[in-house]
C-alpha cells in the first residue's frame, strides 16, 4: 500500500519527466496500450527509493521513450493505495451528482471544482487524489495535441481515464452501477478534456500546495523519527536489563554447584538470544532512522527549490502587472489628450489694442445694407 505522498510523487516526478518533451505522446495508442509490468513496478522503485537520485532516459528522442511503461506506473501506484474514501461525504456527493447529473457539461463544472478544492485542501490524501486527477487530465491534454500521430481522441481518453476515477470514487460491487457511473465518467472526462482547464502546468498553477505538501509529508517524517527514536531508547534499556543479568549469571555460575550450572546456563543463553535479538532491531530502527533523515533532507531541497520557482513566478507576474499599468496609465493620458481642446496662443499686448480697434472690430463684422450704400456713394464722388 502506498501512501498519498509516495503517490503524489510518482505522479509529479512522471508528469515533469514526461512533459520534457510532449511528442513522446505521438505514439499510437497512448494511454490505452498497457506496459510492461516488470518496467512499470522498477519505475515506480526508482521514483520511490531513497538511497539514489531517479534518472531516466533523455526526452531528446521521444521514440525510444518507453511511455506506455510510464504511464502504467501511474496505474500501479494508484491502484495500490486509498486515498478518497467513498464513505466520506463529499465523496458520496460527488458520486452522487455524477450518477444523477442529465447535463454532462453540468457535471463536468462540477468535478473541475471538486479537483481544485482537493488540491487546495489541508488534508493530505486528498491534496494527492487532487494531483492525480489534475495530472491524468494535464497529460491527457497533452495527448489530445498529438491525436493525429496517436489516434487518441478525446472520447478514445476519456474512456480511459473514465475508470480510474470510478475506482477513487465507488466501492459498488454490482457491476451494472459500476458500468453506469463509468458510461457517465467517460462522458464528463471527454468534455473535460475539450475544456481549457487543464492546459496549465500542475506545478505552476499550484506551487502552495505543492510546498504544503511537502511540509506536511516532512512534519510525518519527523513524527516517525521521534516515534523510533522512543522505541530505540526503550530497547538500550532492556538490553541494559539484559547485560546485566548475563554479567550477574555468570558471575554466580563460577561459585554455582553442578546441577545448578546447568540452569544458569540456560538462562544465560536465553538472555543472550533475546539481547541478540534486540541488537538486530537496534540495527533496523537505525537504517529507518537513517532512512527517514535523509527523505526529510530531500524534501528540505524540494521545497527549497518550489519556492525558489514560486518567489521567481510571483516577479514576474508582479512585472507583468506593472507593465499592463503603465500601458494603462499610457493609454489613458492618450485619451485625455485627444478629449481637450487645443490650447490658446499667448498674443502681444500691442497686437491685442490693434485688433480691439474699432476698425479692426469693423472688418470682422458683416457690412449692413446701409454700410454697403455709403460705401458705394463715396465711390462715385471720388470718380
Amino acid at each position: 500500500m502506498y501512501t498519498p505522498f509516495q503517490v503524489a510523487k510518482v505522479f509529479s516526478v512522471i508528469r515533469e519527466y514526461l512533459l520534457t518533451n510532449p511528442l513522446v505522446f505521438a505514439k499510437e495508442g497512448v494511454f490505452r496500450v498497457p506496459g510492461t509490468d516488470a518496467n512499470s513496478q522498477k519505475i515506480v522503485a526508482d521514483i520511490l527509493s531513497k538511497d539514489k537520485k531517479v534518472e531516466f532516459p533523455s526526452t531528446k528522442n521521444p521514440d525510444n521513450i518507453k511511455v506506455h511503461d510510464y504511464l502504467s506506473a501511474l496505474k500501479l501506484v494508484l491502484n495500490g493505495s486509498k486515498l478518497l474514501d467513498p464513505n466520506e461525504l463529499n465523496v458520496e456527493m460527488l458520486k452522487a451528482a455524477m450518477e444523477e447529473s442529465k447535463d454532462p457539461s453540468m457535471a463536468a463544472h462540477e468535478l473541475d471544482e471538486y479537483i481544485h478544492n482537493l488540491i487546495i485542501s489541508s488534508d493530505i490524501r486528498e491534496q494527492a487524489a487532487g494531483e492525480v486527477f489534475y495530472t491524468y487530465f494535464q497529460l491527457a491534454k497533452v495527448a489530445l495535441a498529438c491525436q493525429d500521430k496517436n489516434r487518441m481522441t478525446a472520447e478514445n481518453l476519456g474512456m480511459v481515464i473514465g475508470p480510474n476515477f470510478e475506482k477513487m470514487i465507488s466501492q459498488d460491487k454490482d457491476p451494472l452501477s459500476v458500468f453506469k457511473l463509468i458510461q457517465k465518467l467517460n462522458a464528463i472526462c471527454t468534455l473535460m478534456l475539450q475544456g481549457g482547464t487543464y492546459e496549465a502546468d500542475f506545478e505552476k498553477k499550484y506551487y502552495p500546495s505543492m510546498i504544503s505538501m511537502r511540509l506536511k509529508q516532512k512534519a510525518i517524517c519527523e513524527q516517525e523519527k521521534s516515534e523510533i527514536e522512543a522505541v530505540k531508547a526503550n530497547y538500550a534499556k532492556k538490553k541494559a536489563e539484559h547485560h546485566q543479568k548475563i554479567a550477574a549469571k555468570k558471575n554466580a555460575l563460577r561459585k554455582a554447584r553442578r546441577d545448578v550450572k546447568k540452569r544458569l546456563q540456560a538462562e544465560i543463553k536465553e538472555s543472550e538470544e533475546i539481547l541478540a535479538e534486540l541488537e538486530q532491531d537496534d540495527i533496523e530502527h537505525e537504517k529507518k532512522i537513517k532512512a527517514i533523515e535523509k527523505e526529510e533532507l530531500a524534501l528540505a531541497a524540494e521545497i527549497e527549490e518550489l519556492n525558489g520557482k514560486y518567489a521567481e513566478q510571483q516577479v514576474q507576474l508582479s512585472a507583468t502587472h506593472e507593465q499592463q499599468l503603465r500601458e494603462i496609465a499610457g493609454a489613458l493620458v492618450d485619451l485625455t489628450a485627444a478629449n481637450e481642446p487645443p490650447p490658446t496662443q499667448e498674443i502681444h499686448p500691442a497686437t491685442a489694442l490693434v485688433l480691439s480697434s474699432p476698425k479692426a472690430l469693423a472688418k470682422d463684422e458683416k457690412p449692413t445694407p446701409e454700410t454697403m450704400a455709403k460705401r458705394t456713394l463715396r465711390t462715385q464722388r471720388r470718380k
